[in-house]
């Protein structure tokens, strides 16, 4: 079942670790550049914001895998709705950059 394996499946971190020693980390480099990228729109903590980004689009796919994203707009289909809650949602987080800079 892909729930249980997204949200129950834990990792060997240890051993994860072992088997990529020397190489290079994908996953890591993609967050990284993610960060990067939230940092030049003005993020004042980008690694932070990536995680609640990485968060937010985890939940709005579970929601539309699940085939409960439409909930409340069942005249679209859950992909067209994940889709523009994602967009809402990032549209959102980068609009919050801003509010920090004014404080």
């Amino acid at each position: 079942d892909l729930y249980e394996l997204m949200f129950h499946r834990r990792f060997d971190w240890p051993k994860l670790h072992a088997q990529m020693e020397g190489q290079e980390n994908a996953g890591l480099e993609q967050f990284v550049r993610l960060a990067q990228g939230l940092a030049a729109l003005g993020s004042q903590d980008p690694a932070e914001d990536a995680r609640v980004l990485f968060a937010g689009l985890h939940g709005v796919a579970s929601l539309a895998i699940s085939e409960r994203a439409n909930i409340g707009d069942m005249a679209r289909s859950d992909r067209e709705v994940a889709s523009r809650t994602a967009q809402h949602f990032i549209q959102i987080l980068i609009s919050s950059f801003r509010t920090q800079e004014q404080s």
